[in-house]
């Protein structure tokens, strides 16, 4: 009688995280490459996506020139830049509306911000579950994911703890706008959806 044999996936072994001092150190050292576009996630140093597709291209341009076109002069834009959320966590979001002017943060990356937002494709599972956790423990109240693949603006607000999500916090209360519907952020014209869209 042959054995038989157990076909148990092996658990996967613990890794040592990074720390925002150990990934700048690593930078330093020239470990990374220099086009490389990376963000620290968890601990762990994540590959984005390059080269940049046009369409994502759009979709930051617009929703730039969105918010261009509303904030205060007490607030400013930042556009692929790093966000010190935490010791282990550097995500580099695709718009950040961030309080007060660059010239505040010539020393230390902000830690938290008025409103985040993604340009998604091929990310969408991971910018929804992960980046939403993430970006609800640093109390940043409003999360938008302009989804290309589905053509929808999806804005997430108040965040909440919950220990069962990503970073133990979500977002409680999240609207899908289609192309077809408009968006109003502040005090703002309604801009109809389809413009943020590439064609």
């Amino acid at each position: 009688m042959e054995p038989v044999i157990q076909n148990h996936m092996a658990p996967r072994p613990p890794c040592r995280k990074w720390t925002r001092q150990d990934y700048y150190r690593a930078a330093e050292a020239g470990i990374f490459k220099p086009e490389e576009r990376l963000e620290l996630i968890n601990g762990e140093v994540i590959t984005k996506l390059s080269p940049q597709s046009s369409q994502h291209a759009y979709g930051i341009q617009t929703l730039m020139n969105l918010f261009n076109g509303i904030i205060t002069e007490k607030d400013h834009i930042r556009i692929q830049l790093p966000m010190a959320i935490n010791e282990e966590n550097e995500p580099e979001p695709d718009i950040a509306v961030v309080a007060g002017s660059a010239r505040d943060y010539v020393r230390e990356h902000p830690s938290t911000a008025l409103l985040v937002a993604e340009v998604s494709d091929s990310t969408i599972a991971s910018d929804r579950k992960v980046k939403g956790g993430l970006y609800a423990s640093a109390g940043i109240p409003e999360y938008w994911i302009l989804n290309l693949n589905d053509r929808l603006l999806e804005i997430y607000g108040n965040p909440v703890a919950d220990p069962n999500e990503p970073f133990g916090h979500r977002y409680e209360t999240v609207q899908m706008l289609t192309e077809n519907d408009t968006l109003t952020w502040r005090s703002s014209l309604p801009v109809p959806v389809k413009e943020l869209l590439p064609d």
